[in-house]
């Protein structure tokens, strides 16, 4: 069964083309995401699939019409993981949103497409190869949270685990009495092409650790490569790494935006953040103001060797922090942003930071009929899960 088969069982459901382009952003705009004290809506410079391509291999975007209207959007992106050590294919489900006027007839067609997808998704022919399925969403969306927990719901929304988008949107001021440490054990510089095979191996071994991490193996078709494909300005020599005095890397990360394919414009700001930005402007930074975009400086493929104690996490970290101000990419930037797992040791850094702390759950999806995928106990294991902010 092919998944247009699928669709066509429902009249308020349907795949989006490259002409609904328009219609999907005025939607998007029209359906703001708040984070508390800040509320923004998408923009793109081109189109939806010049973004989503960064997110996935392949990415299916479905779309709640009523009387030829877009009342309802969500994208399935797939690609390869490691899952539990081995590799899976694995599916993303992102930006599920539906309007609050949406009749309830387009409702409840999509509660049954998502019960029907998800209970015969080996079946249909596009997502034949995926094996583990997962959702994301922020504590504060409590819209979200009660479908996600809501009994009747027809899948099941399984937590897998907390975790926090950290936006550090500056230094404060007492960082500048505390005294550098002259020396360390750590060499952190910018990565040369030399570097690509051990950062290339490392990444790989991080996250083949992991409960769930990305797909990265040198001798096959990897994250590395589709990253190196699909995003915009991906470059070696834009990463950062620390090496041990054996020359090991045992941290790395590369700051990246995707400012120039999807923007986030500030819709609402409370009134310290209005006042933070005009500060912002004082000191040399980029400010924040309402109506204008708001650009981040994603650190993804942040990486700490899982060998290393909490002390040398903090002095990495440290360290990495002192030299990413030194390129002055707060000019350009209002914020940098990575997602955190409650590591105590990041968390005394970030206390001479002024931060945002976002928190939020991940979720494996799962239909009623067959749970032999869930995952359990993974607060047992000693490694977390790999989620990139930048690219949902």
């Amino acid at each position: 069964m092919k998944l247009t088969e699928l669709l066509s069982n429902y009249s308020h459901l349907r795949l989006a083309k490259p002409s609904d382009n328009e219609a999907i952003i005025d939607f998007l705009k029209s359906t703001p995401m708040s984070f508390g004290s800040i509320s923004v809506h998408y923009e793109f410079k081109k189109s939806i699939w010049t973004f989503l391509k960064y997110q996935g291999a392949t990415c299916y975007v479905f779309l709640l019409i009523n009387e030829n209207k877009i009342c309802g959007y969500g994208v399935f992106s797939t690609r390869d993981y490691y899952i539990l050590g081995a590799k899976y294919q694995a599916g993303y489900l992102s930006d599920l949103r539906i309007s609050r006027n949406a009749i309830q007839s387009a409702k409840s067609q999509w509660k049954e497409f998502m019960n029907h997808m998800f209970s015969n998704i080996n079946q249909i022919e596009e997502f034949k190869e995926v094996t583990y399925f997962y959702a994301a969403v922020f504590e504060k969306n409590v819209r979200a949270l009660k479908l996600f927990h809501n009994e009747k719901f027809p899948i099941i929304f399984h937590p897998l685990l907390k975790y926090q988008a950290i936006s550090i949107l500056g230094r404060k001021p007492i960082l500048f009495f505390k005294p550098h440490k002259l020396s360390s054990q750590f060499i952190l510089t910018k990565a040369t092409n030399s570097d690509q095979p051990a950062l290339w191996n490392f990444l790989q071994t991080q996250n083949k650790k992991k409960f769930w991490g990305e797909y990265f193996n040198p001798t096959d078709s990897d994250e590395w490569k589709r990253r190196e494909n699909s995003w915009e300005n991906y470059n070696i020599n834009d990463f950062f790494v620390a090496k041990d005095h054996l020359g090991k890397i045992v941290f790395c990360t590369l700051p990246w935006s995707a400012h120039n394919s999807r923007k986030l414009v500030i819709e609402k700001i409370s009134l310290p953040y209005l006042i933070l930005g005009k500060i912002f402007k004082i000191i040399g930074k980029k400010e924040l103001k309402l109506n204008s975009p708001l650009n981040n400086y994603y650190l993804t493929h942040f990486e700490m060797s899982h060998d290393l104690t909490s002390d040398q996490k903090r002095e990495i970290f440290t360290i990495f922090l002192n030299q990413l101000y030194k390129t002055k990419f707060q000019r350009h930037y209002h914020s940098i942003i990575f997602c955190d797992y409650y590591d105590k040791a990041l968390g005394e850094v970030l206390k001479d930071y002024m931060c945002i702390k976002t928190a939020a759950i991940i979720y494996q999806i799962l239909p009623k009929n067959d749970q032999s995928r869930r995952i359990e106990n993974i607060h047992d294991l000693n490694k977390q899960m790999t989620f990139e902010a930048a690219i949902v």
